[in-house]
């Protein structure tokens, strides 16, 4: 009820600003949630890309060093992927019985993170979202270390969700804005004459219509001539004639 009092009071240019700006306002959120949705799941598999990449490098150049019984190669290895990029949470190898030959926590490895996930046998990746701790969630990839078709290990390198929520987040900030100033470029060009036909009713607060209003009691439709002559914008210059009154705007 107090919006369509809210409505009854504004004048004419006023109602029409604000129902042109209601239809960008639409568009412009249908277009971003649309956009937004394939743009995220993009952006989440780029990311997985990336995870599966640097895992595969990684088990790649482990091998030699692992042969060589070299850890300390192995510790500078995962902290090269580490430090790569701070979205990345952790790194580590394992040798073919689960036992960690290396890895970059620097306050001790979390014993329920060695079992977490694992390469099945024939399988050459696997990917899971573990929760590390109640506010952090990372996706961890699994690859082996293959010399000869012989399993001598794997790696497993974490990258932090939120992180690549946040550059989710960030994008659909990006296409939300992007949206808005595309919708908002595109106001058609309306100076001219138009008919306007328009269904409602007139809340009274005394006994009969002032003169300078289009509606009278009862009253459940109006037809308004409109001569828009200028448009700046969202901003139109114009006269609104019915058969009660005129309205310049």
């Amino acid at each position: 009820m107090r919006i369509i009092r809210f409505l009854t009071r504004l004048s004419f240019r006023s109602k029409i600003i604000l129902g042109i700006t209601t239809i960008m306002l639409i568009f412009s959120v249908l277009s971003a949630l649309f956009v937004s949705r394939i743009a995220s799941n993009a952006l989440l598999k780029e990311i997985k890309k990336r995870g599966l990449s640097l895992g595969l490098s990684l088990a790649t150049r482990s091998a030699d060093p692992l042969l060589a019984v070299d850890f300390l190669r192995l510790k500078n290895m995962v902290d090269e992927v580490k430090e790569s990029s701070d979205d990345i949470a952790y790194a580590f190898v394992q040798d073919k019985a689960g036992r960690i030959l290396s890895h970059t926590f620097k306050s001790g490895f979390p014993v329920n993170l060695k079992t977490a996930n694992h390469v099945p046998p024939g399988a050459d990746r696997q990917i899971q979202l573990l929760e590390i701790n109640k506010v952090e969630r990372v996706y961890d990839f699994a690859l082996p270390i293959v010399i000869s078709n012989e399993r001598l290990g794997a790696v497993r390198v974490g990258l932090s969700q939120v992180k690549a929520n946040a550059a989710v987040r960030r994008l659909l900030l990006i296409i939300f804005s992007a949206s808005w100033c595309f919708a908002d470029s595109q106001i058609p060009n309306l100076v001219g004459k138009w008919e306007i036909k328009a269904e409602g009713g007139m809340l009274l607060r005394s006994d009969k219509a002032g003169e300078k209003t289009h509606w009278v009691a009862n009253q459940t439709s109006v037809t308004i001539d409109v001569d828009i002559y200028k448009q700046t914008g969202r901003v139109f210059f114009g006269k609104a004639k019915s058969k009660r009154a005129t309205e310049e705007f």
